[in-house]
């Protein structure tokens, strides 16, 4: 029994938050990110109250999953009043470092230019991950057709995705990992950006990379421990969010994007 008087029975978890609101809606797979198993449309559920939220992070989910199964989709109840804060972060120390050297902005997003600017210097190659931590991309955020078709469709990147049985999939090389037009044809200029999960901000990143041509090639760790792990093995810039202790002992810095404008 719970401590307002509720009896409750823990499920899950998922990789991600569209798990929950797939789960709430009552479909029967929620955490395959190729199919979720709603079918025609869920009848009942018996997930009830997701925590967590991040529904603004996955607006575009959360529209779907209230536009296609409304009988049973999710409601927002609204804030808790423990907000957080999303982001794409770096050591400090790589930031100072490339400012020390060459003056070299690493964080801000403009800096990122495969143009104008190599930065890939200032970072360790996509050959010094082990793969081992890593998620294969059929695993990942990359074979969910939405988020794909939104992704070409924004970019016009049709290059960086392959259509499998009638459905819109990130293209992936060697299992593991896909790159952005910018470094697409050298991958010695790839920048990892590492990510947990399914692929926490993986489409938004894949958006990024190919519209500012930013040579952000991102990588989704297998399990917590990885992604915990693979920041402090190798320079990077890697999901995060506040507030959360994880990453503070690489005293991270935040790169610095537009402020989000639908419009």
């Amino acid at each position: 029994e719970e401590k307002i008087g509720f009896n409750v029975t823990e499920t899950g978890p998922g990789p991600g938050m569209p798990d929950a609101f797939y789960a709430m809606a009552g479909c029967e797979t929620p955490t395959d990110v190729s199919d979720p198993g709603c079918g025609d449309g869920p009848t009942g559920t018996r997930n009830h109250v997701s925590i967590e939220g991040w529904t603004l992070a996955y607006q575009g989910i959360w529209d779907l999953v209230q536009k296609n199964y409304p009988a049973t989709a999710p409601k927002n109840l609204g804030s808790s009043g423990y907000h957080g804060k999303i982001g794409t972060f770096l050591e400090t120390a790589t930031v100072k470092s490339a400012l020390d050297a060459d003056g070299a902005i690493l964080d801000f997003f403009r800096s990122y230019n495969s143009s104008w600017y190599d930065q890939s210097k200032y970072f360790s190659g996509i050959t010094s991950v082990n793969t081992s931590l890593l998620k294969p991309c059929t695993e990942t955020r990359s074979m969910i057709h939405e988020v794909m078709q939104v992704y070409a469709e924004v970019t016009g990147d049709y290059d960086g995705v392959e259509i499998v049985d009638g459905k819109v999939q990130g293209k992936c090389w060697d299992r593991y990992f896909w790159f952005p037009p910018s470094c697409r044809h050298d991958r010695s200029k790839c920048i990892l950006f590492v990510t947990g999960g399914a692929g926490w901000n993986l489409g938004s990143t894949m958006q990024k990379a190919t519209v500012w041509n930013m040579p952000l090639a991102p990588i989704v760790a297998k399990d917590w421990g990885s992604f915990v792990e693979i920041p402090s093995q190798v320079t990077s810039v890697f999901y995060w969010w506040e507030p959360d202790p994880t990453f503070l002992l690489l005293q991270p810095t935040e790169m610095i994007f537009p402020e989000h404008d639908k419009q």
